[in-house]
């Protein structure tokens, strides 16, 4: 056998060694992002679940909200036909604090609502 050919036949080898390894490292990266994706999309239907959650909390503060304010209307309406006294001041404070107190809850979670609509636009982009 020519020293050529022994050369050639160590070459082959020795390309063939580096070809599996290659092949072996392609299948780690594929496996590694497979696992990645699956990671990111269980985060993404967590991230949707809980915006989910937040969208029914919200519905429920603004009805809150709108029993509350129909109250304080309904109050304030009694108090303005009649003398006002200290009773009825007292309830009309305290649901004028409950209204405000919603209103605020309500544009918190509007605000969480926005950021988690904006978190899934750029998980999905």
């Amino acid at each position: 056998m020519s020293a050529a050919q022994t050369e050639r036949d160590r070459r082959m080898a020795q390309l063939t060694d580096e070809l599996a390894q290659n092949n072996a490292l392609l299948k780690q990266s594929e496996a590694n992002a497979q696992r990645e994706l699956a990671e990111v999309r269980a985060e993404l239907e967590a991230r949707k679940s809980e915006l989910a959650a937040v969208h029914l909390r919200l519905k429920y503060a603004e009805s809150g909200w709108a029993k509350s304010k129909a109250e304080a209307d309904t109050s304030g309406a009694k108090t303005a036909g009649n003398l006002v006294n200290t009773d009825e001041d007292g309830v009309l404070r305290r649901l004028t604090e409950r209204v405000r107190a919603i209103e605020a809850e309500i544009a918190s979670r509007r605000w969480s609502e926005k950021s988690f609509e904006m978190m899934e636009c750029r998980n999905e982009g």
